[in-house]
């Protein structure tokens, strides 16, 4: 069925709110399409991904998603914090 080949399994939130970026741990499942969401909650926040070209910086109030799909274990690691402010690492587990 080509329907459920798009269906999404998961949906991720990585939030910036009061200059943390949470969680900062996520685990995802090889080969599952999930959503990632960002949103920024009372600042600018950043949120970078190299692995997956992610480079996104969001104003207050904005979200930006994106469907993704790794279909090899490993970790991708993250930075997440306030524009100009300290970033802190994360990683998303694929198992």
């Amino acid at each position: 069925n080509e329907m459920c080949a798009d269906t999404v399994i998961k949906d991720f939130v990585i939030e910036g709110s009061n200059g943390v970026c949470s969680p900062l741990s996520i685990e995802i499942l090889k080969g599952e399409r999930s959503k990632l969401t960002f949103k920024a909650v009372g600042n600018m926040y950043m949120l970078v991904i190299p692995g997956l070209e992610i480079n996104w910086m969001l104003s207050d109030g904005e979200s930006k998603e994106q469907v993704i799909q790794l279909d090899k274990p490993g970790k991708y690691s993250f930075e997440c914090g306030t524009h100009g402010g300290t970033q802190s690492k994360g990683e998303i587990i694929v198992k």
